[in-house]
């Protein structure tokens, strides 16, 4: 998925004059960019060992690291993975309105600022009232929504 996302970024920057053009390759791009790092956190959680965070480590201060980074990686995940569930929808809701044939492709272009405005605020506020609650932590071989969160996640 990184190196997907990689590609299509590097294609995009290489060919500007393509995503001048069409919208959908701008918002591919997004969503590609999204893509990118939630690979980037989900990668960083070879790195985390959470048992070393909650258990009674020799070491105070790598546990305290640990915590730390387990909760970057938490954090990370989850807007990540949030934001390209939106830009997904949004791709889609542009290839729809695309299809029908009584609304012109160039009137498309409006909606990118609200799209803007929907796929980055919006998982930034719900990661961070997650974060703020608690709910984020060891979830078992990885960092994520803690298991005892499971009903408040749904």
């Amino acid at each position: 998925s990184l190196a997907g996302s990689a590609l299509v970024v590097v294609s995009v920057l290489r060919f500007r004059e393509l995503s001048k053009r069409f919208f959908a390759i701008r918002l591919i791009t997004c969503l590609a960019i999204t893509d990118g790092f939630a690979s980037i956190f989900n990668i960083l959680g070879a790195f985390v060992d959470p048992t070393i965070a909650y258990s009674n480590a020799d070491e105070r201060s790598e546990a305290v690291f640990t915590l730390s980074l387990c909760r970057v990686q938490a954090v990370g995940v989850l807007y990540f993975n949030l934001a390209s569930i939106l830009w997904t929808s949004c791709f889609a809701f542009t290839l729809y309105r695309d299809m029908i044939q009584s609304y012109t492709r160039g009137a498309l272009r409006k909606y990118e600022i609200y799209f803007h405005l929907i796929c980055w605020p919006i998982p930034a506020m719900l990661t961070g009232m997650t974060f703020a609650l608690g709910y984020l932590g060891d979830a078992g071989p990885f960092c994520a929504l803690g298991p005892a969160y499971a009903p408040q996640y749904l």
